[in-house]
């Protein structure tokens, strides 16, 4: 499984810190085959990260991945 967590630098300090803590616990307990990709925007908010966090989300679970064309 996969797992892609991102947050805005410029969001409130409990968003970056609740992350923070998040991606703490799952150090300390790691679930079985999860690969964890993080990403941090330092020049982004809770309002326009959205995109960029979207666009890398894709980017990261997905970049591996090919499409098999139909016969």
């Amino acid at each position: 499984a996969r797992l892609f967590l991102s947050v805005g630098l410029k969001d409130s300090p409990s968003m970056v810190t609740d992350l923070d803590l998040l991606e703490s616990q799952l150090t300390r307990a790691p679930f079985t085959q999860l690969d964890i990709h993080r990403e941090r925007f330092p020049d982004h908010d809770h309002f326009n990260a959205i995109g960029v966090g979207f666009r890398s989300g894709l980017t990261a679970l997905f970049a591996n991945d090919r499409l098999t064309p139909s016969p």
